[in-house]
């Protein structure tokens, strides 16, 4: 017998058997992929995020959705358009002065809202007479700088005139700021022409008159921080700022 004619027959048998065997593999992966017990769905997804006190719509809140995201707008509406999901899919809100929230829907037609607790807040009184409530983990010191952008941090440097002692405060160590804040050409600290002056408490510390040492060097000293219902951000010159009472 030819042994040539054989090989051809048993090249086709051992083919055949890899195809076959391929075939549950493949299964297998597929199944991991996409279970068979999720159920999926497609839709626009349309919520809103509130306050669970008050009931008042969060603004500017990011809603995360897996990888996407989005804001909410002056409503509290957000919207996700034309979202795949596999399996129930949660929905997580956060947004300064408050704390993180969530909910889960599992089909297209679920409406979501999401319920955020409120978190400390700061009092700000303007020289107009304005009253501002600040979301505390919002706020910042800055100024800006010519040409060059705007510069702001948590925490601020200041000299106590009182014993010319450098200070580094951050917004969690204050209790109140006295303002408004006033200029003066001396004060033992730094020979800046217009050195902001400013009265401060901290939780530790009695009330002292300081000096902002970026006003040393020229620059006007601004509050910043997001209002807590409005969801945007102001930036006060401490000149107008009458008293911040720190939670």
């Amino acid at each position: 017998m030819n042994p040539v004619t054989r090989r051809p027959s048993q090249s086709l048998v051992v083919l055949a058997l890899a195809v076959l065997a391929a075939f549950p593999a493949f299964g297998k992966h597929r199944a991991v992929a996409h279970p068979a017990n999720a159920p999926t769905f497609t839709a626009t997804i349309n919520g809103t995020v509130i306050d669970a006190v008050t009931g008042q719509p969060v603004v500017s809140a990011k809603v995360q959705a897996n990888e996407k995201s989005t804001f909410t707008d002056g409503s509290g509406h957000f919207t996700f358009r034309n979202f795949t999901a596999f399996g129930p899919l949660t929905l997580v809100a956060s947004r300064t002065g408050y704390v993180t929230g969530n909910t889960v829907i599992s089909a297209a037609t679920d409406v979501p809202v999401i319920r955020l607790q409120s978190g400390p807040l700061v009092t700000l009184r303007q020289t107009d007479s304005t009253v501002l409530q600040i979301d505390a983990d919002s706020i910042e010191f800055g100024y800006a700088v010519p040409f060059s952008g705007y510069l702001s941090s948590t925490y601020d440097d200041f000299c106590r005139l009182s014993d010319h002692a450098a200070l580094r405060i951050d917004r969690t160590e204050m209790k109140r700021i006295t303002g408004p804040s006033t200029f003066i050409s001396s004060s033992g600290c730094c020979n800046g022409a217009n050195q902001q002056k400013i009265t401060i408490e901290t939780k530790t510390a009695s009330a002292a008159e300081m000096i902002f040492v970026d006003s040393c060097e020229g620059y006007k000293v601004d509050f910043i921080g997001r209002e807590h219902v409005t969801g945007k951000f102001v930036y006060i010159p401490f000149g107008q700022v009458t008293e911040v009472v720190f939670p």
